[in-house]
């Protein structure tokens, strides 16, 4: 039987430093039931579509218990979908932000 992810989404919020990394501000949803041998980059897309996600935005997932400023991944085509299910392996959630690009990750 194939595992099934939540995505948890933030957007439309900001990054800032207090001593650390956080995010902050933005919306908060959820998407249920992502399959990862179905899910492609462009199936991503139509997700945050549907939530009203900024196409301007890039989307980022944090690598399991890291902090936030070494551990954001970028996710921008098929490959980096598989190797972020490939990193979550075994979770049942994944969390994704999105913003305009904060350069260096």
């Amino acid at each position: 039987m194939d595992q099934l992810y939540k995505l948890e989404v933030h957007y439309g919020g900001t990054f800032q430093y207090i001593p650390q990394l956080i995010y902050s501000g933005g919306t908060l949803n959820y998407v249920d039931y992502v399959i990862p041998k179905f899910t492609k980059w462009s199936d991503i897309g139509e997700m945050l579509w549907d939530l009203d996600y900024e196409e301007s935005e890039k989307i980022y997932y944090r690598e399991h218990m890291q902090e936030l400023d070494t551990s954001l991944r970028l996710i921008y085509d098929d490959a980096s979908v598989e190797m972020m299910f490939k990193v979550k392996k075994g979770l049942k959630m994944i969390n994704l932000d999105s913003l305009p690009d904060i350069g260096g990750c």
